[in-house]
């Protein structure tokens, strides 16, 4: 669980990927974020987030390696500190089979220093945590930065389509 102020479902996405259901995905920021984010404002380190990833078919924890070292470099995010605490942050993907739950958590005001903590969960037991500001705009940048995983899955997550009780609501025609 997060630290700070309470999360509300924001945004949410059934992802398909050529054609296969691949997972449903939830965002939940602080209340009281505007409809219609941009992938800047979830990437700002001094905001609290979750992501939640719900997979529909088995996923190998070697690709979901490869694919988060492969979005943040796109980005641009690759450093070296960035580098090193991905090095300490991949070790904890595991294969996942369909009904697998990851939970991605970043707080600013959690861990041993002023840098925020990114967790790791899957099915609600916490993997690892990796300290860094720098690194949580990197971790989300695989889902909201310029080149996201899918533009798709970014856009339905920030279009602001959870009601007010954390329900998804169907965006107006």
């Amino acid at each position: 669980a997060l630290e700070g102020p309470p999360l509300k479902a924001y945004g949410s996405c059934h992802l398909k990927h050529w054609g296969l259901d691949v997972c449903a995905a939830v965002l939940y920021l602080p209340e009281g974020k505007a409809v219609h984010l941009a992938g800047e404002d979830v990437l700002d380190p001094s905001v609290p987030k979750q992501l939640e990833l719900r997979y529909l078919r088995g996923i190998s924890a070697d690709k979901f390696r490869w694919t988060t070292r492969w979005a943040i470099s796109r980005n641009g995010f690759l450093t070296a500190p960035v580098e090193a605490a991905l090095k300490q942050f991949n070790p904890l993907y595991r294969d996942v089979i369909r009904g697998d739950c990851y939970t991605l958590s970043y707080h600013p005001d959690s861990g041993h220093s002023d840098q925020g903590c990114v967790t790791l969960q899957l099915n609600g037991v916490q993997l690892g945590t990796v300290e860094g500001r720098l690194f949580s705009e990197a971790i989300f940048s695989v889902w909201f930065g310029k080149k996201s995983f899918l533009d798709k899955m970014k856009h339905d997550l920030l279009r602001g389509n959870c009601a007010s009780d954390g329900r998804a609501v169907q965006p107006s025609p």
